[in-house]
């Protein structure tokens, strides 16, 4: 074997070993994710299928995201071991670097496939966290719609350049254009979502610090104060944020060598941000069923709750809840 073939194989092993010790994170995340998703779907289906136009569009919304993150977890699973097939198992009489060629070019669907469902910079599960996230904003800002258009706009430039990146990033592309133009859609895939969540935390955390019951609710005697603390900055979205604008950090200064600390840490980082993400919806239903009074379907408004609010002093205005997320495409095959 020459030593090119040995340097082939070397950086296949790397290249396996960190995909798949990533699959087995997604399917741990996976695993956690059914299970949140089933009790969300449980609670729903136990209040019945009444006339309550909020309860519809919660089913509809966990249902759907759980098309789109299986969906996504068996894109990524079928990529694995079909790189695998066909570099090591399929046309044992060709060159190695050809064989590799081979795979890489095998796996080009599963791969685009992936990017619009959970890719970097432009994952349509990502835009469902920020989706939510500007809907309890609207809702809980009627009276101040020019703050609320303000996460609004982001979240749809977000959507824009999301899609345009996914376009341009589908081979064959459909026009000609420079690296750069890619590359700028992809950043700013990155970078608006987080604009979009950090601008959305701050106008739901001054609506709940504003709320001037606000503390004695938070330091409720049924909580520890440990636990409303942890409500609060999960509820405002600061844990969200704060998430994401990690995984950011960790994408944009990624130029570490193949499989090293920070390689593996972006990448698990990713799949756990996207986690976050398509949980939203279960999350806030969660902790809105754990909320006093929730048993009302007449009173039910997912999305806008939060618990350490009373509902009747808050109507005026809404009620709140949290999350967010978005981010930029990584080659999980090569770097």
């Amino acid at each position: 074997m020459s030593p090119e073939e040995i340097a082939l194989f070397q950086s296949l092993g790397l290249t396996l070993g960190r995909n798949g010790s990533v699959m087995l994170f997604i399917g741990i995340l996976y695993g956690i994710y059914v299970i949140t998703a089933y009790m969300t779907l449980k609670s729903l289906l136990r209040r019945g299928l009444t006339k309550n136009v909020a309860i519809w569009i919660l089913l509809f919304v966990v249902a759907f995201t759980f098309m789109m993150t299986t969906t996504a977890a068996a894109l990524y699973f079928q990529n694995f071991f079909q790189y695998v097939q066909v570099s090591l198992v399929e046309n044992p009489t060709l060159p190695v670097e050809t064989r590799f060629q081979i795979a890489g070019d095998s796996i080009a669907g599963l791969a685009t496939a992936f990017q619009w469902l959970g890719g970097v910079g432009g994952g349509f599960i990502y835009i469902i966290g920020d989706a939510v996230t500007v809907w309890r904003v609207w809702v809980i800002c009627p009276s101040q719609r020019k703050l609320a258009s303000i996460p609004v706009f982001l979240v749809l430039a977000a959507f824009g350049c999301s899609i345009g990146f996914n376009i341009l990033n589908t081979p064959p592309p459909p026009f000609v254009f420079t690296g750069s133009a890619l590359w700028i859609l992809q950043l700013l895939g990155l970078i608006l979502p987080l604009a979009t969540n950090v601008v959305a935390t701050g106008i739901i955390g001054y609506q709940a610090f504003a709320y001037k019951g606000f503390l004695k609710a938070n330091l409720n005697p049924q909580h520890s104060k440990a636990g409303s603390i942890l409500i609060l900055l999960t509820e405002s979205g600061v844990v969200y944020s704060l998430a994401q604008a990690i995984y950011v950090t960790l994408v944009l200064t990624d130029d570490a060598p193949l499989s090293s600390p920070q390689d593996q840490a972006t990448r698990l980082f990713d799949q756990f941000t996207l986690f976050l993400s398509r949980s939203i919806t279960d999350t806030i239903h969660g902790t809105y069923s754990a909320s006093p009074g929730a048993g009302s379907d007449s009173l039910f408004d997912p999305g806008t709750h939060i618990s350490f609010a009373e509902r009747d002093a808050f109507s005026h205005s809404g009620t709140l809840e949290a999350s967010e997320h978005s981010g930029p495409q990584i080659d999980h095959w090569s770097k």
